[in-house]
Formats: C-alpha cells, structure tokens, sequence
C-alpha cells in the first residue's frame, strides 16, 4: 500500500461552532486470550482447541468441565457441531484465539432449516462467556444470533450480522433473544440484523428483551431492522426492544429502523414495552420509525435516561413520556440539564460518533457523574478524555478495502488547552497475522506545532496496491514526541477481491 505522488489531499481546519459529522463503526476490542485465560483459569481448568484436538465447536464444549476453555482457531466455521451451539448447562468460556474478523460461525440458516449460533436454555450465568466470533447467517423464530432463555451468560466482543427471525406471530431478536434472562451484552457491533412479523409484528432487530435484567453495555448496534409486514401491524425496537428492567449504557444506536407494513412502526433505536430500563450515556441517532425515531415509551413503561445524545432520529426523537435528564435533544425535552445543541461528532458521514473539542456535550452531563479522567460525564457513549496532551481520532471510510482502489482515511487531531503542543506523528500498518507492513510507515514522521483550543483534520486518499495480500489489517496512528506517546489511535480493516 503507498501514496502515489499526485492524489488530492485535504487539510481542513475547524475553529468554529459549525457542526461536522461524524460515523465510525466502532470496532468492538476483544480481551486478549492471555488475559481471559488466566481470569478464567483455575488449578483444573483445562485449554481444548478447536479444530487441531476437536474438531468442532460443540465437540470441544462437550469434552469440557466447569470452568475450562474452548479455544478456536481462525476459520469459517459451518454445518453441524459448529452452528446451534449448546453449552449445556456448564459454565465454560468459548473463544476465539483471534478476533471475529477471523473467526466466523456462519450458520446458514434458512425458512426450510433453521439454525443460529448459540442456544442458552440450562441456566447458565455469567461465567458462560461467548467472545470473538462473527456470528452471522442465522434463521429462526426468536434469537437469530442468540437465544438466551432463562440464563444468563457473557456475549462479549463478538460481531453478530446478517441474522434473521421471522414467524407469523411476533418474531422477536434478529441478533439476540433473551427470555426471562438477564446477560451480559458487552462490546459487540451487532448489525444488519432483522426481525419479521408476517401477520402481528415484530420486535428487537438488533436485541429483544423479555423480563430479566440484563445488562446492555459498550456495544455498537447499527442497521437493524424490526417490521411487520401486513397493515397495522407493528415493527418495535430496530435497535433494543425492552420489556425488562435492562441496563442500556454506553451503547452507539445508530441507522436502525422500526416499521409496519401500512403505519406503526415504534422506537427506531429503542422501543420500551413494559420497561423500567435505565439508559444512560448513550448516542442514538440516525434511526427511524413512525413514532420515536430515537426511543418510544409505551404508557405502561417508566425508563429513566441521563447523559444521553438523541439528534438526528426521524421523524422525531422520542415518543411517550420517559424522564430524560442531561442530555441532547435534538428539538428540546423537558427535564433537568438537558440540552439542543448539535453535538459536534467527529465525523458523521463515516460513522464517528466521537466528540470534537468544543462540542457542548462535553462536561455537561450529570454533576454526579464523573468520566474516566476525572471531570464531569460528557454526554453521549463518547467521552472526551481531557488527560491526554492531545487527541487523536483516525477515521477510515471504510473497514473494507479493495486492491487497485482508493481507500480514505480522515486523521482528527485535537488540543484541548490553552497552549500550543508541538508534536510528531506516525502511521503503520500491521499485516494479517499481525506482522510489520515492510513498507511502514505509511506516513510521517511528521512534525507540527497545534494550536490551542484546536481541531485539525486532514482528509488522505490511498491507492491499494493490486498485489495488497487479502485478509484483515492492522491502521495505528501515533503522535508525540520522543519518548512521550501523547496518544494514538488503531482500527482494523479488510481487504477482499471486489465483487
């Protein structure tokens, strides 16, 4: 990969309140192997590798006892044994040794033959833990991806895509079902997913929860679809339908949609039944529904939301009457400490939902509340960490790229203070399987002086040599000085043969 002499570049200084998009799927970060390793460890517990001593997924969890680990290799994982995965009961962790970019449970589900990828139904609780696959291809009538009923288990770092519930009757979690369960839902994108009702409506494209108290934290939950198809019948939650007393917190909700086939459609990012959810620290936007394009509460629900950002939802952002404290409205909502201002997102058109300095989210939302650095929460999933020198943000255009095109890439750095910071910077690129690119560093070191109170960015086009080796990449932008790392900024991205 280079940068041929001649491409357009675009260096764009910001020093006004004019507000500037931002979308970037966010990555979900998986727990390194090592560290869940020795947290799950214990003097029996016991490593079993899939396929090299089981060769497949259900063999190795059947082989295992309470506490052990089944560890999976890179791979596309199919057909039986590998799809309708069943813990039986027994507290295990099943995992990737690489990631979900690598690791892929494609169950290829169909109307004819349905399957999904993992089915909790023996009560198992929080130390059954799913981490690192993309779970994808999955048909059913509840729980596409998941189905969690009467248990409680981890789901953590995983990509759960293209999945689907569909029945005549209220189809419910395209990704994830939970039944009288109360999981862990953390640091997943769950995406693409869809919930059809044929006859009486459908709910949670993205997650559907029915009793319980689960805990919905750190996830991206983009694309999904609720929607029932004939007149009048309704499609609930694209995003989150709740009827449970669920925690929702530090979650992106963002271009899900909720719809019935002639009108009601509720709650594009999240419809609240009979819910006492507690949102908090959320941004939710681009989403759409007939009613609360946001969040729609139905009369018998009572969620209490802070430290939210609801802006750009259609037709409007909330339907119903939930108590809303410190947070963004677009348009306005009655409640202490809320706001209508833009948020100032990094950048919209490219999926980053991060804040720019400047934006009045920042330190605005409840007095109580404190961010990671020690000031006061900003509002939104995003906060705006204030303990460091200054701020990167690297934002691609996409996490696909193809040989012989042009792949961008838009580099944000930011100074929060009243002085100007020199600094360097430095792009490398880590190849599949994680080596050095030989030809690293893709840019710098480069020298600058920011200003204060500053946003800086620089839009760069990339030509994809035609011999690029296929498979997922490592993007790491570093600045500082030497010896002084001041902050860096890392995504992953694919490159594949175009279609």
């Amino acid at each position: 990969m280079h940068n041929p002499g001649g491409l357009k570049t675009d260096a764009v200084r910001d020093m006004s309140d004019k507000a500037e998009g931002n979308i970037m799927k966010a990555m979900a970060t998986c727990v390194s192997a090592a560290l869940v390793l020795g947290l799950c460890a214990s003097a029996s517990a016991t490593v079993l590798h899939v396929p090299s001593e089981y060769p497949t997924i259900q063999a190795g969890i059947d082989a295992a006892t309470e506490g052990d680990t089944v560890l999976v290799a890179d791979g596309t994982y199919t057909g039986d044994g590998n799809r309708d995965l069943d813990f039986g009961g027994v507290n295990m962790v099943v995992m990737s040794e690489n990631g979900s970019e690598v690791t892929i449970i494609d169950c290829e589900g169909s109307a004819s033959e349905p399957h999904r990828g993992f089915y909790f139904h023996s009560g198992e609780g929080a130390a059954s833990v799913v981490q690192g696959f993309t779970i994808q291809g999955g048909w059913a009538e509840y729980g596409g991806g998941i189905n969690c009923d009467n248990s409680s288990p981890t789901i953590q770092g995983n990509t759960i895509t293209e999945n689907a519930v569909y029945r005549v009757s209220w189809p419910a979690g395209g990704g994830i079902y939970c039944h009288s369960s109360s999981p862990t839902i953390e640091g997943n994108t769950i995406t693409g997913n869809t919930a059809h009702g044929a006859d009486f409506g459908a709910g949670g494209g993205g997650i559907y929860c029915y009793m319980g108290s689960p805990t919905i934290k750190g996830n991206t939950i983009m694309g999904n679809t609720a929607w029932g198809e004939w007149y009048f019948e309704a499609g609930c939650g694209g995003g989150i339908y709740c009827h449970s007393s669920a925690t929702i917190e530090g979650n992106t909700i963002t271009g899900n949609t909720a719809f019935g086939g002639e009108g009601p459609g509720f709650g594009g990012g999240i419809a609240c039944g009979t819910s006492s959810a507690h949102i908090e620290g959320n941004t939710i936007t681009g989403n759409q529904s007939n009613y609360g394009g946001g969040i729609s509460c139905s009369t018998s629900s009572s969620p209490t939301m802070v430290n939210c950002i609801l802006w750009d939802d259609s037709p409007h952002e909330i339907h119903g009457t939930p108590v809303v404290t410190y947070s963004d409205i677009q348009g306005g909502w009655p409640g202490e400490g809320n706001i209508d201002a833009h948020p100032r997102f990094v950048l919209r058109t490219m999926d980053d939902y991060r804040l720019l300095w400047g934006s009045p989210c920042i330190d605005a939302g409840h007095p109580d509340s404190l961010d990671p650095d020690g000031t006061r929460s900003d509002m939104g999933a995003h906060f705006f960490d204030q303990s460091k020198t200054l701020v990167t943000y690297a934002t691609p255009e996409s996490h696909i790229a193809h040989p012989g095109e042009i792949w961008r890439v838009r580099y944000t750095l930011v100074n929060c203070y009243p002085d100007s910071v020199p600094a360097r910077g430095i792009v490398n690129l880590a190849m599949p399987g994680g080596e050095p690119w030989p030809g690293n560093p893709l840019e710098g070191p480069g020298y600058g002086v920011m200003p204060p109170e500053f946003n800086w960015h620089y839009d760069r086009e990339y030509e994809v040599p035609a011999i690029t080796p296929l498979g997922t990449w490592g993007f790491t932008w570093k600045v500082g000085m030497p010896g002084n790392l001041f902050d860096k900024d890392s995504f992953t991205f694919t490159v594949v043969e175009p279609e």
